[in-house]
């Protein structure tokens, strides 16, 4: 019998998270994004979950900070980046168009050497046009390094996705460096 997401408190560790890659133990839900004005879905938001063989539906917290103390966190990524877009395309050849995915993306993995590399080939291999994708970074992890933040930013912007700060005045930047930050929205 699976436990309850929210009454478990799962001793998982780095080999555990890499069976569950290797096993595809993970699943993306998508959360609508709507625009209550207009009364019509503005956007999804790809989140990840683990189905657990022992715990059950596990929720990112669960997982995610352990990933991301060792390179798990860009395998991850990579796979959350390429399902998504995947689906996107599915929908997109079921007739649904002109809405926005939004991926949360770990602040380590957007600081790696590969990561813009690695998402112009998945929408490239996808052909999800990239204004239709916006990365989301959490703010208390995504500006440690301000100057690498700024370059990455810079070129996902010229290749064409929309950047999102997530979770904003949960941590300890200020305003004047948001201010050179080519961001989209801002959530708080």
């Amino acid at each position: 019998m699976k436990k309850d997401e929210e009454q478990i408190n799962p001793k998982i560790e780095e080999v555990d998270i890499l069976n569950a890659l290797r096993n595809k133990q993970f699943i993306l839900y998508y959360q609508p994004i709507l625009n209550v004005s207009e009364k019509k879905l503005h956007g999804l938001e790809a989140l990840i979950r683990w189905e657990h063989p022992v715990y059950g539906l596990l929720s990112p917290e669960h997982f995610i900070p352990i990933a991301e103390k060792s390179s798990l966190i860009n395998q991850i990524g990579i796979w959350v980046l390429k399902e998504a877009c995947e689906q996107y395309k599915v929908w997109q050849t079921v007739g649904f168009h002109s809405f926005r995915m939004a991926i949360n993306i770990s602040a380590r993995h957007l600081l790696h050497d590969t990561f813009t590399e690695q998402l112009e080939k998945i929408l490239q291999h996808s052909k999800v046009n990239p204004n239709c994708l916006e990365i989301e970074i959490t703010e208390t992890y995504g500006l440690n390094d301000m100057q690498r933040t700024l370059e990455v930013m810079q070129r996902l912007k010229k290749i064409g996705v929309r950047i999102s700060l997530d979770d904003f005045g949960t941590g300890y930047n200020c305003l004047k460096y948001l201010i050179k930050l080519p961001l989209n929205t801002i959530k708080n």
